[in-house]
């Protein structure tokens, strides 16, 4: 099973070899479902989101990008066709999703569009994340709080 290098949900939680400034930058992150809006961030709890999630009989979600792997920046043309293919992904997958935005709290860094996966299990996220060579993915269930998931390999 894949499983993340690390759980974060306070910076105290991550492990001394991953990078502090790059733990806080994701911390410091809104994760946005663009449609319907919730806006989640690691560590809260979201009862408005928690509700939607069990009307609509989602158990567990994964907020996952393509945009920027191992935190080098691309160009637009080439985020977007990273994201298309993450899409094409899920549709293989039968995986729906929500379209995202991560806005980091530091203007720094641009909003990068992102897919809000439903009921995707932690191996799919997990597997994902790394093929398209993320650092990390927020993870959720219904009930807690959004954690960071490092999935970058040492």
């Amino acid at each position: 099973m894949s499983k993340p290098a690390a759980v974060i949900i306070t910076l105290e939680d991550s492990a001394s070899w991953l990078d502090q400034r790059l733990i806080l930058a994701y911390l410091h992150t809104t994760y946005r479902v663009r449609t319907p809006t919730f806006d989640l961030r690691i560590g809260q709890s979201n009862p408005v989101f928690d509700l939607w999630l069990a009307e609509n009989k989602v158990h567990q979600f994964a907020f996952i990008t393509a945009w920027n792997p191992q935190s080098q920046s691309l160009s637009m043309e080439e985020n977007t066709r990273r994201n298309q293919e993450l899409e094409k992904e899920f549709y293989l997958m039968s995986i729906k999703i929500l379209p995202g935005l991560g806005i980091g709290d530091d203007s720094d860094w641009p909003p990068e569009a992102s897919c809000c996966a439903l009921n995707i299990s932690p191996e799919q996220a997990v597997a994902l994340g790394r093929k398209f060579d993320q650092n990390a993915l927020v993870f959720g269930r219904k009930g807690e709080v959004p954690a960071l998931w490092w999935v970058a390999e040492k």
